[in-house]
């Protein structure tokens, strides 16, 4: 590879200067340059023209992460340094993950395809670059913030598959979102063709819908209108997709997370006069519709598996959330990054996303939730599912599953503990390998044990401006 040519000494000054000030306006290295004075920059044992050389090589890597590299979240940066002391820390991220932290601009980046040794040399040597930071954050990486607000719930469940949508009309609503429907179109596809983009819904979708509420309010709680930029590699990483052996992101993984931002940019919420009556189709025009998402605007377009994949995309949340008062719902990261090809874990994603939905409803009832296990499954989507399993007759199997999946759901630190109430012990027990088992499943009382990181997030948030923890419904 040809090396690139060096620029003189004013323009090499020139970017250790822009850089200074936009970092660091109080070095005393940036009043010196702005005083034409570059013998600050003298590196011990090293001549000055050499020292000049290496401060701009560091600075323009700098620039490079600036312009190409891909952000990391510092979470996902957790959870790649799970288990890895701080000693290794450094290698682990830089030789199997190829991820930075850039110290000036506070970020971790993935390095870019053929990054320049020499110039990482430079950076890291003169502080700019770490592999990791002198103390990493290990922070609660299991738990995010997200919206949990009944529109934001809608949308969530109206994307985690093809289920519940009426196929002719192309909506959705359901039993638990009163005043509420949500139309799955676009100005320029045919309905046929909607009706197939529709079958590819999967969890994954909601997945990115939940990232992306996150994301708005990781800066700013009490204004989540403002745009936020998501890149697909960024997705990727906090999905937990498995990067390729040369660390990057395989096309595949960014044409389901482009494909998940596409679903969402086609959903059009619309919440009926009085927010309570229920809405049918051929009313959505005389109701109050509003874009789930605002594309802002997209990055330039790569090809990945014969689709156009944008580098970026320029979201917001539709108008919809300026409006409406804000409710905060916890995230489970371990849900949001389990893969969706297998059933059990369909089933993980769908329990644990509604009982973090319920804890935010009755955040001021101590420790314990309480519901009926027909309540849990309707919530989660499963009712449908069950009655299947009903049908060929594998009720144990089901109730097995499902037992499965709470039990695993500990492990995901989305609850403290589970059962059946005392009184429902009794019931199933004698209902065992009679016709009403199903019937007694569904309603079973389960005690869920709310974990006390989340009790914390709770008590946290609700002395926060503009938070709403106690599960008031909304008159909109």
């Amino acid at each position: 590879m040809a090396r690139t040519k060096l620029p003189p000494l004013e323009g090499m000054l020139d970017v250790v200067t822009r850089w200074l000030a936009r970092t660091s306006p109080d070095a005393p290295e940036l009043a010196a340059l702005e005083r034409h004075d570059y013998t600050i920059l003298k590196l011990d044992g090293v001549p000055l023209d050499e020292s000049v050389k290496r401060h701009y090589l560091a600075w323009s890597f700098v620039e490079l992460l600036d312009r190409s590299g891909v952000p990391v979240p510092t979470a996902t940066v957790d959870l790649m340094l799970a288990g890895v002391s701080d000693e290794d820390a450094p290698r682990v991220l830089l030789d199997e993950h190829r991820v930075v932290f850039a110290a000036p601009l506070g970020v971790y980046y993935q390095l870019p395809y053929r990054a320049p040794k020499k110039s990482l040399e430079h950076a890291t040597t003169l502080g700019l670059i770490a592999a990791a930071p002198v103390t990493p954050s290990r922070g609660d990486a299991g738990l995010l913030v997200g919206l949990g607000d009944v529109r934001s719930v809608l949308v969530d469940r109206a994307s985690r598959s093809p289920d519940g949508w009426d196929p002719e009309k192309l909506t959705f609503k359901d039993a638990y979102s009163r005043g509420l429907l949500i139309e799955y179109t676009d100005s320029v596809s045919p309905p046929e063709q909607l009706r197939q983009q529709l079958l590819a819904l999967d969890p994954r979708t909601s997945d990115v819908w939940r990232l992306l509420t996150a994301k708005a309010l990781e800066t700013e709680r009490e204004d989540f209108y403002k745009p936020v930029t998501l890149y697909p590699d960024e997705l990727a990483h906090a999905l937990g997709f498995k990067p390729h052996p040369n660390g990057h992101v395989r096309p595949k993984d960014l044409v389901r997370c482009t494909e998940a931002l596409m679903h969402l940019e086609r959903m059009w919420l619309y919440v009926s006069k009085d927010g309570q009556q229920h809405l049918t189709y051929g009313e959505t025009r005389q109701a109050r519709g509003k874009r789930v998402v605002a594309v802002m605007e997209k990055g330039e377009d790569r090809i990945a598996e014969g689709q156009a994949i944008p580098s970026y995309w320029r979201v917001a949340l539709g108008e919809w959330a300026q409006v409406f008062t804000r409710e905060f719902a916890p995230i489970f990261r371990s849900l949001v990054e389990l893969p969706a090809n297998v059933a059990a874990n369909v089933y993980a994603k769908q329990l644990g996303t509604e009982l973090a939905y319920l804890y935010r409803e009755s955040a001021g009832e101590g420790a314990e939730r309480r519901l009926s296990m027909g309540e849990l499954l309707g919530r989660a989507g499963l009712l449908r599912e069950a009655a299947a399993w009903r049908k060929r007759r594998r009720v144990t199997e089901f109730v097995a599953r499902v037992e499965e999946t709470l039990d695993a759901l500990r492990e995901h630190g989305v609850h403290a503990g589970w059962s059946y109430d005392a009184a429902s012990e009794v019931e199933l027990r004698a209902a065992g390998g009679k016709r009403t088992y199903f019937d007694t499943f569904l309603a079973s009382v389960v005690v869920v044990v709310v974990p006390e990181n989340v009790l914390a997030s709770f008590r946290s948030l609700a002395s926060s401006a503009g938070s709403r923890w106690n599960g008031e419904r909304e008159s909109s």
